[in-house]
């Protein structure tokens, strides 16, 4: 979720129902280097703890330090992470290229853990590939060092984003530990979410890239675990609106014409399947200003709106 979790959306998040919001996954060595570069991605408000800030390295000196940074700023859980897949951060030594090192796991989680008093939680993946699925022994070496939980997505870094996570590896994982699991991957409507507690026995669920323009995802699966009634599916009137919503938090925050350009991936999320989607993205992939992404976006509310109505 590099680039979609920043303030403004974890706000949104937050307003719909959820319980921790995780920050963009920051660079150790960014933050060791230049730690003021880092201040906007690590932003915290005040009433939106608790909040976990994800940080990713391999160099401990680097880790230790951005952990006790982030713990300053604010934050409620260090969470490192150790398994996302892109090329810069595995060759880096970072990452899903941590899962080939498992005692390397365990020495950067003691130092870590040493070095803060808040809790220290893993971000990981099932293995390297299909040959190396090695996440119980990870598991188990992080568990030793004191983790405070474990979040999964069961996929390898091979596989990416592709293919279908394996969820047999989750219930393995929380079989073979004993501190908290957290179930991640696949997860695109509320009964995707009750389904992966009752078959894999985790403890939480984590949703992340099913929520980009889908926000109610969140809003629905927390009435739906907690209630078993399935709520409507937005409106398009009321998803458009909170993607103008969302364009104006953005702006105001980010300014212009960082703001609008900040909104693109996320118009995607919001345009989907939407009829007339492909002219009204690329009006607001032009935008360069709000005024501009409301002039495009109001019209098509107020259009909808009507047709909701009758």
């Amino acid at each position: 979720m590099a680039g979609v979790t920043d303030l403004v959306y974890r706000r949104l998040a937050r307003r719909m129902g959820c319980a921790l919001t995780y920050t963009e996954f920051v660079s150790a060595a960014g933050v060791f280097f230049n730690p003021n570069k880092h201040q906007p991605i690590l932003d915290i408000d005040s009433d939106e703890h608790p909040v976990s800030v994800q940080i990713f390295g391999n160099d401990i000196e680097q880790l230790v330090f951005t952990a006790q940074f982030v713990e300053r700023l604010g934050a409620d859980i260090v969470d490192i992470n150790m398994g996302c897949p892109v090329p810069k951060v595995v060759k880096s030594g970072a990452g899903a290229a941590l899962l080939k090192n498992p005692a390397r796991v365990g020495e950067i989680i003691r130092a870590v853990k040493a070095a803060v008093r808040i809790p220290v939680t893993l971000k990981t993946r099932s293995g390297w590939d299909k040959e190396n699925i090695n996440v119980i022994e990870v598991a188990r070496v992080a568990e030793a060092e004191g983790v405070a939980a474990i979040a999964l997505h069961p996929r390898t870094r091979s596989m990416g984003h592709d293919g279908t996570p394996d969820w047999t590896v989750i219930r393995e994982v929380k079989q073979a530990v004993s501190v908290p699991v957290i179930g991640n991957g696949g997860i695109r409507s509320p009964q995707d979410a009750r389904r992966m507690l009752a078959d894999t026995g985790c403890d939480f669920i984590m949703i992340g890239s099913g929520t980009i323009g889908n926000l109610d995802l969140i809003r629905r699966t927390v009435h739906y675990l907690e209630s078993e009634v399935l709520l409507p599916e937005w409106s398009w009137p009321e998803r458009l609106q909170l993607a103008l919503e969302h364009a104006r938090e953005n702006c105001a925050y980010w300014g212009e014409p960082k703001g609008p350009r900040e909104m693109r991936t996320l118009f995607s999320g919001y345009l989907k399947g939407f009829q007339g989607a492909a002219a009204l993205r690329q009006q607001l992939n032009q935008a360069e200003t709000l005024a501009a992404i409301e002039a495009s976006l109001l019209p098509w509310i107020k259009s909808n709106a009507l047709i909701s109505m009758t």
